[in-house]
């Protein structure tokens, strides 16, 4: 795509005409087809704004290095139309006439204005006019034709619309930008004057509704600029030299008009554009110069685009002056901050992010300063314009993520010291037995400890990582020492439990022994002495029987040698009842 201009050696009307045959299907990517005019980037402009690698990388195929050719936004385009939220705000350097009616079809495929209308629909619902209601039925009618490229059948619509609410905003934008962009093979109902009229309308009406919702100010704003846009499309048929009058009298009035644009929204690049580029025409330097300043401000492309605009030819030497100055602007700006961003870099990679949480941020920044080198490098305004950003990103991010990582460290070098401590708490009274490895452990531990205090960079970490790892060492040893002892103390503690046992067991068993004896003893001796009785009784009965038989005395003894023969029994029954149990 080419950026027309009075001048340009076809109306404004056959422009569109050939730059609308990129077509784009509302359901599958732009296309591109028939033939495009093409525009020359100039070495100074190439040397100062962007490179070829620059152009490749911002236009894609839109630029041919070979040629040093641009089709101006071909490729920006499609990446601009794939925001849901596309508008000419949003495309910035990237917009052109042809796109203005691919807009609106977005727009109506995305439905990203249908919030507002209900707003408003809402508001005439309470007013129970069926008339309003059946004014946005035809303008829904008039965005289906207008989707399908029937511009003719849906200016229809749209005038029906009109007829039954002639002040809504919608309806009046959609006529006024299909009379100013609609052409395409089939139909051609282009009419500069009706353009103006109805946007003019539809700026108005957008005011009025700004109280509604505060988004109606940037609609305004786009119909103020587009109304300019009329103007300075008939100028095409204007001679300056011949009509130098109405010339300057169009410019003027299309120079208030995209002033009122950028008061309804700041943030319009094209209106400030629009309006350099009308005062480029007057040869008003000096404020054609300003106003592109704040455009190339929003959007550092319009350095670009205003290089292949023809429109500025008047005003080229200034043009080039302000992109050198742009450059030297950049450049020193950037300069400034490079030597504290290749300072943050080369602390950088003095740290590891192996393993590391931040590994991610780590590379980005590494490619980032990669990006700056290799931009600065370039000495243009986008190559130094593009690497400010980062630099202060890089400065912003590298302190941070060098503090994470440190942070990162020093935990995992707390977490090994702890280990450590506890090792040796848990030796308890066995730590005596190792006190040199002991003592080593804790050396190391301490000095360790000493590092995170001090804990600067990565090498600050290794000393620590080293000690920590010495210290793990000496605290190993120093556990199998005290576990060894553990073991054995235990051997030893389950020896002697052993022992007593069994010496506890046989006092048991010689106590229950003893008793054993000592019954036996009873048991024989009272046994004994019971026999000892009866003999004795048998005893002296048998020898009192025989003295009554011999003598005729009859004295009965028999109970004193019982009581003998007891005694007697009794005394030899414990004396064997002792010998038996030993």
């Amino acid at each position: 795509m080419s950026i027309w201009y009075p001048g340009y050696g076809t109306s404004f009307s056959k422009y569109l005409l050939l730059e609308t045959k990129v077509g784009r299907d509302l359901a599958g990517p732009i296309t591109k087809s028939g033939e495009s005019i093409t525009s020359y980037i100039s070495e100074q402009t190439r040397s100062i704004v962007a490179n070829n690698d620059q152009l490749e990388q911002i236009l894609g195929s839109g630029f041919n290095s070979l040629t040093n050719s641009i089709n101006w936004g071909f490729d920006s385009i499609e990446f601009a139309l794939q925001d849901v939220n596309a508008s000419i705000e949003s495309l910035h350097a990237s917009f052109n006439y042809g796109l203005t009616l691919m807009l609106d079809q977005v727009r109506i495929s995305n439905n990203l204005l249908t919030s507002l209308i209900e707003k408003i629909d809402s508001i005439n619902d309470k007013l129970g006019n069926p008339t309003l209601t059946g004014s946005r039925e035809f303008y829904n009618m008039g965005c289906v034709r207008l989707s399908k490229g029937l511009y003719d059948k849906a200016l229809e619509s749209f005038h029906k619309a009109e007829k039954m609410n002639d002040t809504d905003f919608f309806t009046q934008f959609k006529i006024g930008n299909i009379y100013l962009y609609g052409i395409n093979n089939d139909v051609n109902v282009i009419d500069l004057d009706k353009a103006k009229y109805h946007l003019l309308n539809a700026a108005r009406y957008a005011k009025a509704e700004c109280i509604i919702d505060a988004s109606f100010e940037k609609l305004g704003a786009e119909a103020y600029l587009h109304a300019a846009i009329s103007i300075y499309a008939k100028l095409h048929d204007l001679l300056p030299e011949k009509q130098q009058k109405e010339y300057q009298s169009l410019l003027d009035e299309a120079i208030q008009l995209t002033k009122k644009a950028a008061e309804l929204n700041p943030n319009l690049a094209e209106a400030y554009y629009h309006e350099a580029k009308f005062y480029a025409l007057q040869n008003q330097a000096e404020l054609s110069i300003s106003l592109l300043k704040k455009a190339i401000d929003i959007d550092m492309n319009y350095a670009i685009k205003v290089s292949i605009d023809k429109a500025f030819d008047n005003v080229e030497s200034n043009v080039q002056k302000l992109l050198y100055d742009l450059k030297e602007i950049n450049k020193k700006d950037c300069i400034n901050l490079l030597p504290n961003v290749q300072s943050l870099v080369s602390n950088l990679k003095k740290w590891t992010f192996n393993n590391s949480s931040y590994n991610k941020e780590f590379f980005t920044c590494l490619q980032n300063y990669k990006f700056v080198k290799q931009n600065s490098n370039y000495d243009t305004i986008l190559g130094y314009y593009n690497s400010i950003p980062i630099c202060k990103k890089i400065i912003e991010t590298i302190p941070e993520l060098i503090n994470n990582r440190k942070t990162e460290l020093r935990n995992e070098l707390k977490i090994r010291i702890h280990n450590c401590e506890k090792m040796l708490s848990d030796m308890g009274r066995y730590g005596y037995e190792a006190d040199e490895n002991i003592e080593n452990t804790l050396f190391f531990i301490n000095s360790a400890k000493t590092g995170l205090t001090e804990f600067k960079n990565q090498n600050d970490y290794e000393n620590a990582l080293s000690d920590i790892s010495k210290a793990q060492i000496f605290s190993e040893k120093a556990k199998q020492i005290t576990d060894n002892f553990i073991r054995l103390d235990k051997e030893q503690r389950d020896q002697k439990n052993r022992q007593e046992k069994e010496e506890k067991e046989k006092i048991l068993k010689e106590k229950k022994l003893q008793k054993t004896r000592n019954e036996s003893s009873l048991d024989r001796a009272g046994g004994l002495a019971f026999l000892g009785a009866i003999i004795g009784f048998i005893t002296g009965f048998v020898s009192c029987v025989k003295n009554v038989q011999h003598d005729g005395s009859g004295n009965w003894h028999f109970i004193t040698y019982a009581f003998w023969g007891a005694i007697i029994g009794a005394i030899v029954g414990a004396i064997s009842g002792q010998l038996k149990s030993e």
